[in-house]
């Protein structure tokens, strides 16, 4: 009876091996899996060409839809070590989206092809792992690896915004500092760098601890970029409000600003200037948005995540870089939360990205999400879907 697993070739293996450099493309391995055997004359192999999308129907991460011979191509392999392969394919490799695993390659290539050529690697990596040990709520005893695409969802009072500013705390210390919450948190960031890193974050008796490379400093160098969307109505009244939370100057805000329709090519279709304030024509929404005092604060917020989406791209050229936006279903109409979530997905590249929200994804923006569910506590009503609130807002 012939076999539906799309088996790579011999050839097909060597490449996907060459390619790697014989080295695990997960970007905080790198390990050799050539080397000497036990004999004098063996060669000892721990590496295997993987496969991203399923062999067959019905594995890990499944076929995307690709014929036979595709799954059995170059492009639908990565060479890992053992360990690691085994790792992704675990409960069905939910954890290790095909866009993460296609990721790793890319960054693995293109550090080796740095490294050809003598050049030192760009530090560009991924966060790839938070493991709180203790903290409140659903926080604490949680471990997340993340993708470059990840949604946490769940009730109020389950600790979602606690990981949000987690996150953000190493390169802007202020996300935490002065909390009544952190007190008896633990918690470690792992990433690259292509080295892997980790982070120790403390905060015995309320006072935040940072605890690099084994050296308890109150000062760390920051690992990544964090780029933060949260905002409430009173605090996001003008462009220089929005310039203030993205931690630019004013003119340097309306120049990131400029470049949005170019580089997102979201809502944002055109940004002018009157009288030093930016002017911002939104597709399908009438009228330009005068960013001042009189502005909309839904169509701020437009304004805000993109903007906040075009200065991510542009960081993540030069350094790491995480993108952490706080419940935009908060502010905006949930059509609008909706394409958000497909932009993200076609912008995302470089950078990473992790939203906190109540309403899980719907199935259409699924693919390429690692999505996260932080339990809701006793006597708090189960959040609703994306969907579930377009159905309820159109009729």
């Amino acid at each position: 009876m012939p076999s539906n697993r799309a088996e790579f070739p011999v050839k097909v293996r060597r490449i996907i091996a060459e390619r790697a450099g014989y080295l695990c493309s997960k970007p905080d391995c790198r390990k050799p899996t050539f080397g000497p055997g036990p004999g004098p004359r063996d060669a000892a192999c721990i590496g295997v060409a993987a496969h991203i999308y399923s062999a067959a129907p019905g594995g890990p991460r499944g076929t995307g839809h690709l014929a036979s011979e595709r799954r059995a191509d170059v492009a639908n392999g990565i060479w890992l070590c053992q360990d690691h392969a085994r790792m992704v394919d675990t409960n069905n490799g939910d954890a290790f989206p095909a866009k993460l695993l296609i990721q790793w390659r890319s960054i693995h290539e293109s550090f080796l092809h740095q490294e050809m050529r003598g050049i030192a690697p760009p530090p560009v990596g991924l966060i790839t792992e938070v493991a709180v040990r203790g903290g409140p709520g659903d926080l604490a005893s949680r471990k997340l690896s993340l993708s470059m695409l990840n949604l946490v969802q769940g009730a109020n009072e389950t600790g979602k915004s606690m990981l949000l500013d987690l996150l953000a705390s190493p390169d802007a210390p202020h996300y935490l500092s002065g909390r009544r919450w952190i007190d008896g948190l633990s918690a470690e960031i792992r990433w690259f760098d292509p080295n892997p890193r980790t982070l120790h974050l403390e905060a015995p008796a309320g006072q935040m601890r940072l605890i690099s490379e084994d050296r308890s400093t109150p000062v760390v160098s920051a690992p990544y970029r964090a780029i933060v969307v949260r905002g409430s109505q009173t605090s996001l009244r003008s462009h220089r409000d929005l310039a203030r939370e993205l931690g630019l100057s004013e003119q340097l805000f309306i120049e990131v600003l400029a470049q949005v329709p170019q580089r997102v090519r979201g809502l944002v279709i055109e940004v002018t200037q009157q009288d030093s304030v930016p002017i911002v024509r939104l597709d399908g929404l009438p009228g330009p948005l005068r960013c001042d005092e009189s502005a909309s604060f839904g169509r701020m917020w437009i304004v805000f995540l993109e903007c906040a989406i075009a200065l991510a791209q542009m960081c993540s050229d030069r350094e790491s870089t995480l993108l952490l936006i706080d419940e935009p279903e908060a502010y905006l109409h949930p059509q609008i939360v909706y394409r958000l979530f497909h932009l993200l997905g076609e912008r995302t590249s470089r950078f990473q990205t992790l939203v906190v929200s109540h309403a899980a994804l719907p199935a259409d923006v699924r693919r390429g999400w690692s999505e996260f569910e932080f339990k809701r506590r006793p006597g708090i009503s189960e959040s609703s879907s994306l969907h579930s609130q377009f159905s309820d807002r159109a009729r």
